[in-house]
């Protein structure tokens, strides 16, 4: 199966977050990235990239190694075309999460996101799951 990663399931791995109610975020990915290594393929966008490298300020190759050392196959998704980026827009999704589902709709299976409500209006067209659903 082909992943589109939001960025904060990787961020919260690596940043160690806890969310509300003390639901420990970082272990529900690091369950996630386990269950995952060796079966399915995580799709990430230059947005992910971009996004990771702002909030983390690590650069790419160090994005690439974090992959690489839990073993996880990945690959890079290029931009969506700009029918499904209106299409998705006009679903009055807010930036950038319209982008990162016209991206996963043209590249992937489904989108695993711990923010399942930014994503509600893209249903229709892609599978939505949180790490722990997944």
């Amino acid at each position: 199966m082909k992943i589109y990663l939001d960025t904060n399931v990787f961020i919260s791995l690596l940043n160690e977050e806890i969310g509300f109610n003390f639901r420990g975020l970082n272990i529900e990915a690091r369950d996630f990235f386990e269950k995952i290594k060796f079966k399915h393929t995580i799709c990430i966008s230059k947005l992910f990239l971009e996004e990771t490298q702002k909030i983390l300020f690590i650069n790419f190759d160090q994005i690439y190694k974090e992959l690489n050392k839990r073993n996880i196959r990945f690959k890079e998704v290029g931009h969506a075309k700009q029918e499904t980026l209106t299409k998705f827009a006009s679903l009055k999704i807010h930036y950038p999460d319209f982008i990162h589902a016209a991206i996963a709709f043209e590249n992937c299976d489904c989108i695993v996101t711990f923010n399942l409500k930014d994503f509600e209006k893209a249903k229709p067209f892609i599978l939505i799951l949180s790490p722990t659903d997944f």
